[in-house]
């Protein structure tokens, strides 16, 4: 069996290969996520965690069909990323009543100081690192009937919401998860 992680950052998962954009000392493959470097069907398993935001939001779904091409048939694909419709929702209920329905969180303190305002642009938009060339920056907002409908479009079936990322990084209150099966 076969597993891909793309985009695993600093930390991979137990039993996946990785496909990363830099040279990491947890990469095995360096190349683009919008074009994998591999024959169709080659994984039984294709995982991504906050990554798939990264790309231009033109390049969402011929993305996402490429992941599903190099899944073997009856694979699955599982994706993770930013809830944009969540927190889009979040600014538009601050801007109308003054309140926000979600709390801005620890990450990226030091540069939102607890303004939910700044915390949620910052999530949609994404705090930049220093070195990183863009890499870092969120380039699509993706809301669920978004990634589903892209999910559908590759040939996707049984299609179904995941809670949380796996590994350790959860991005609990922006989380969009959702995983389907290759025909």
């Amino acid at each position: 069996m076969r597993r891909l992680e793309i985009g695993p950052g600093s930390e991979r998962l137990p039993g996946f290969e990785t496909l990363n954009a830099v040279r990491t000392p947890v990469t095995d493959y360096v190349g683009d996520a919008r074009q994998p470097p591999f024959k169709d069907g080659t994984f039984d398993e294709v995982y991504s965690s906050h990554c798939i935001e990264h790309v231009e939001w033109f390049e969402v779904e011929p993305t996402i069909a490429e992941w599903a091409r190099i899944l073997k048939p009856g694979g699955t694909l599982e994706v993770h990323t930013v809830d944009g419709f969540k927190m889009m929702k979040s600014l538009v209920e601050l801007e109308e009543t003054g309140v926000s329905p979600i709390r801005a969180g620890k990450w990226r303190q030091d540069l939102h100081q607890g303004d939910p305002y700044k915390w949620a642009a910052g999530r949609i938009l994404c705090y930049a690192k220093k070195g990183d060339g863009g890499l870092n920056c969120h380039r699509a907002i993706i809301t669920p009937n978004y990634l589903r409908r892209c999910f559908e479009q590759a040939g996707l079936t049984d299609i179904e919401p995941v809670a949380l990322p796996r590994g350790t990084k959860k991005h609990a209150s922006i989380n969009l998860g959702l995983k389907g099966v290759k025909p």
